[in-house]
């Protein structure tokens, strides 16, 4: 793999960013949390070798870009006492995000979309059944988790479909293992915003910030989701 090192990079910067988040420097986690997601913009660039000309690319190289737009307008969010506007743009570019892969790789799986699409359901509902069975939330939120997941889960099962029915494609086995970590972030993340809303409804909301669940949960969704950027945009490396 070639700009094999930007990857080091982009979880350096991720590791420094939980950092920074964890003693509450939010002006530097800002600065950082901008660093990595734009390293693995430009890790995706590099990969195509700055070419837009094929759907794949094009579209994986949208949604990495709308990806590093969320993660910085919902760090900035947090600057701007927690503004919800910000919060549902923010949001809003990582769903965006999120069907551009899906445009991307769903026509490996054209085959089989009947089965993804099944898959991509059932594995939406699984996660929303373990995920409430261990934390609440009040029905938009449920809604709009499930919306989202839902999204992810088919890029999951589109991807993975893609690289069974061409197994010796790295670059297509690449985009399901950076899927499945994605996937796994977005999870642990509807978990950790339950939690952190109930503690705050309780009034112990800074007892979670500094609760061992909560750091353990955040370093974990944090390193995943770069890991599973980073092996996105690798893996246009192998497309041509």
């Amino acid at each position: 793999m070639r700009y094999w090192y930007l990857i080091g990079v982009g979880m350096a910067l991720a590791v420094a960013l939980k950092a920074a988040e964890t003693k509450r420097a939010m002006r530097l986690s800002v600065a950082l949390k901008a660093a990595a997601s734009l390293t693995f913009v430009l890790f995706g660039l590099l990969s195509a070798g700055f070419d837009f000309g094929t759907p794949v690319k094009a579209w994986i190289l949208v949604g990495l870009a709308l990806g590093a737009v969320g993660d910085i307008v919902l760090n900035v969010r947090h600057l701007a006492g927690e503004s919800m506007v910000l919060f549902y743009i923010g949001g809003g570019a990582f769903l965006a995000g999120h069907i551009c892969y899906l445009v991307a790789i769903a026509p490996m799986a054209a085959a089989e979309l009947p089965a993804v699409i099944g898959a991509a359901l059932v594995l939406a509902v699984l996660d929303m059944l373990v995920i409430y069975s261990r934390v609440t939330a009040g029905k938009m939120f449920k809604n709009a988790s499930f919306v989202y997941l839902s999204a992810v889960a088919f890029v999951v099962c589109a991807a993975g479909c893609a690289m069974l029915l061409d197994p010796g494609h790295t670059g297509k086995t690449l985009l399901f293992a950076g899927a499945v970590p994605f996937f796994i972030s977005d999870s642990l993340l509807c978990v950790q915003m339950c939690m952190g809303q109930k503690a705050d409804e309780e009034g112990r909301g800074r007892a979670f910030e500094d609760s061992p669940t909560n750091l353990v949960l955040g370093w974990t969704l944090m390193l995943l989701y770069y890991a599973g950027q980073l092996m996105i945009a690798g893996a246009l490396q192998w497309f041509r």
